[in-house]
C-alpha cells in the first residue's frame, strides 16, 4: 500500500491510499536500490512510505515511468509501472548522514483500514513556495 498527497493540495489535503503489488525487486536500469510497484501514485505522492501487508514501511515513492516517452518509443501506454527507494537503501543514507532511525518489524497481516490508519499517522504533506 502507498500513502501520499497525490496533487498536493490542488485536489484535496486528505492523505490518499492505494493498494498495489511488489512488481519486480529492481527499479530502472536494474537498480537495486529500488523496486517497481503497481500501484497508482501521481505528482505528489513521491516521498509518501510504501508499506507492506504487515504495516511496515518497505520503500519510499520516488518516480512513474515516463510514459509519454515510452508511448513515442513503443506506440503504447505504459501503466502502473512505478518505482520506489527500497527502505534499506533509505536506511543506510540516514545513517550514513548520522541521522537517527527507528524501524517496525510488524508480523501480523492488517486489513486496509489499519494500514490506512498507520499510514495517516506517519504521512505529512510538504508544500514548497517559490
Amino acid at each position: 500500500m502507498v500513502s501520499g498527497y497525490p496533487y498536493g493540495d490542488i485536489y484535496s489535503n486528505t492523505i490518499k491510499v492505494t493498494k498495489g503489488i511488489v512488481s519486480a525487486n529492481r527499479g530502472m536500469g536494474d537498480d537495486s536500490g529500488q523496486f517497481q510497484i503497481d500501484a497508482a501514485v501521481q505528482s505528489g505522492s513521491s516521498g509518501g512510505p510504501i508499506y507492506d501487508e504487515n504495516g511496515n514501511i518497505v520503500g519510499v515513492v520516488v518516480s512513474q515511468l515516463n510514459k509519454l516517452k515510452v508511448a513515442k518509443a513503443i506506440g503504447s501506454f505504459p501503466e502502473n509501472v512505478n518505482f520506489g527507494i527500497k527502505a534499506s537503501t533509505v536506511r543506510q543514507f540516514l545513517t550514513s548522514s548520522g541521522l537517527p532511525t527507528k524501524w517496525s518489524n510488524r508480523s501480523q497481516r492488517m486489513n486496509t483500514k489499519k494500514l490506512a490508519k498507520i499510514a495517516k499517522n506517519q504521512t505529512v504533506m510538504v508544500v514548497c513556495n517559490p
